[in-house]
């Protein structure tokens, strides 16, 4: 008869003195449990060997649920499902997602006060609530092996990607990751949205390497599992690649600048995407941001089948692209197959007339017809925009202190929006691009633009957004080019 642990009782502890135990620990599990397993590392027991977080999540404030700062309205979504509390009826998403103040929706969908919900809007910065959960605080080594898991469309694989960058710097022992064309549940799918990733997206051992993996790390059994290796698949070219680390190494970031006759936000054909910086001055792209008519995101969540994923999917935007508060800029049709793996980051310059905002950026292959796939999006809240980290949003001081825009139109700022990687082959005859926004609707709840508690605010203000590129301010993105 096995004896269970005590209440209170360590279960690490009571795994490694069990009888049947050799002491050595290893934990396995997909989205909320892997968030457990790197919140287990935090204890440096010496009897966690490995873990496999599948589908994890990152930073318990920056990932979810205030990616870059904003609030992701899959939260409540989330909140509502775990806590069992359904939508009134009469009630539907898109009136609660428009309800205001946010901290009263609870309430207003489900008839009851939701204390997680609530905590959330007490701790909109990430002070010490969030930093009591966050494993990145420290330099010390993380004596645990990790073998994580995820997919390109997965609203968690900011997450994995910070956590593999976390594993790469401090962990004394081998690490393997592999990134599928895949969503939350991953391995499941071989097309999204009519995006067709070939028989070879689906992966059939993915079992016999999580049980070499156990084979390995708990029974000191030599197999392959162990190599240093990254394997990741290349959208558009359809087929898996192999690298030593992620970011691969053979990867040359290359800066691609903006350009226009200012009417990149009117026209799908004046902003360009070029290889050389301005070297003079070029009109700025100018429209207005209404934060209740904002850009929205393709699904409705009314639609939805389950909570998870649908922000993220492939999805041709080039209708959303056709507002007058979308800027984008796109590269000349491009001669050969140009591969793009790694991180994305925009260096923006811009101004406006309001204290705070947030800036969306995202990168899409173009194809011949036109069709324009968001392949991978990031954002910044213009409040937060002094991170310590700015590509991870992980890592040192991030989000715990607010530094107002003045509000005048002429004071020009500068953003580093990260962008989550992705690896697509851009094929020839496409193009690259590069869109600009300031609300992204059904991803993350519209910024007020009013400057103060955004869980508080009900009222909005239009503000005047201007995008500059010129040789003072040469807004550009980062690109990683593949070198084959």
């Amino acid at each position: 008869m096995v004896q269970e642990p005590a209440d209170g009782a360590n279960t690490l502890d009571w795994i490694a003195e069990q009888n049947w135990s050799n002491g050595d620990v290893c934990m396995q599990g997909g989205s909320y449990l892997g968030y457990t397993q790197w919140s287990a590392t935090m204890a440096e027991h010496p009897a966690l060997k490995c873990i496999v977080p599948e589908v994890s999540m990152g930073t318990a404030f920056s990932d979810q649920p205030y990616m870059g700062g904003t609030l992701v309205t899959g939260f409540a979504y989330y909140v509502f499902w775990m806590t069992d509390n359904p939508l009134l009826p009469g009630r539907n998403w898109v009136d609660v997602l428009r309800h205001r103040p946010l901290h009263d929706i609870d309430v207003y969908a489900t008839g009851k006060e939701i204390p997680v919900w609530n905590r959330v809007f007490q701790h909109w910065r990430n002070d010490a609530y969030w930093q009591s959960q966050n494993w990145y605080a420290g330099e010390h080594p993380r004596d645990v092996a990790t073998l994580q898991i995820s997919g390109w469309f997965d609203d968690d694989y900011p997450g994995t990607r910070a956590n593999w960058a976390l594993a790469e710097r401090y962990s004394t022992r081998q690490n393997r990751l592999l990134l599928g064309p895949w969503k939350h549940r991953y391995n499941r799918d071989r097309q999204l949205n009519g995006y067709r990733f070939g028989a070879g997206a689906l992966r059939d051992d993915i079992w016999l390497l999580k049980q070499k993996w156990f084979d390995a790390h708990l029974k000191g059994m030599k197999n392959d599992a162990t190599e240093q290796r990254v394997e990741y698949f290349v959208l558009g070219e359809n087929r898996w690649r192999t690298a030593s680390a992620w970011p691969p190494s053979e990867v040359t970031t290359r800066a691609w600048y903006l350009h226009s006759n200012g009417k990149a936000n009117r026209s799908t054909v004046d902003g360009r995407l070029m290889s050389s910086a301005p070297r003079s001055h070029q009109p700025a792209e100018e429209y207005v941001y209404n934060p209740a008519a904002p850009v929205s995101n393709w699904y409705s969540f009314d639609l939805m089948e389950s909570w998870e994923d649908v922000q993220s999917f492939p999805y041709d935007f080039k209708d959303i692209e056709s507002r007058d508060d979308v800027a984008v800029y796109t590269t000349p049709v491009l001669e050969e197959d140009v591969t793009l793996a790694g991180n994305f980051k925009v260096v923006l310059y811009a101004s406006t007339d309001v204290s705070d905002t947030d800036w969306w950026a995202y990168i899409a292959d173009v194809a011949p017809d036109n069709s324009s796939n968001r392949l991978s999006v990031g954002v910044i809240r213009a409040r937060f925009r002094d991170l310590e980290d700015t590509d991870y949003h992980a890592f040192g001081s991030n989000f715990e202190k607010e530094v107002s825009l003045s509000g005048d139109i002429e004071h020009v700022v500068r953003y580093e929006i990260s962008i989550p990687s992705v690896a697509n082959m851009f094929k020839r005859g496409h193009r690259i691009r590069l869109a600009l926004m300031n609300a992204h609707d059904n991803y993350s709840f519209p910024n007020s633009n009013m400057g103060g508690d955004e869980g508080s605010a009900t009222r909005v203000r239009p503000g005047t957004m201007r995008i500059h590129h010129s040789a003072r301010h040469p807004s550009h993105v980062l690109l990683p080019h593949l070198e084959d």
